[in-house]
């Protein structure tokens, strides 16, 4: 028999924490409530690449529209 580890708790932490990274948000939510221990290490490393490559983007994205505020203001 497999461990199991329940997602219920990560998947409250998500909805209230990862309102800006949809991507890796929805991906988590949408998992089963109990999930095999190794998948669920497996899968958590794919969700924290996720998370960082979404914050990656963001924060370009961020940077870009104050570049473009104070060129326009300029």
């Amino acid at each position: 028999m497999y461990t199991k580890v329940d997602t219920r708790a990560l998947k409250v932490f998500v909805k209230r924490e990862l309102r800006d990274y949809p991507l890796v948000r929805e991906i988590i939510l949408q998992e089963p409530n109990h999930i095999a221990a190794q998948e669920f290490i497996i899968k958590a490393k794919i969700w924290l690449q996720l998370l960082a490559r979404e914050k990656e983007i963001r924060n370009s994205r961020d940077v870009r529209l104050f570049h473009d505020r104070l060129v326009v203001r300029q």
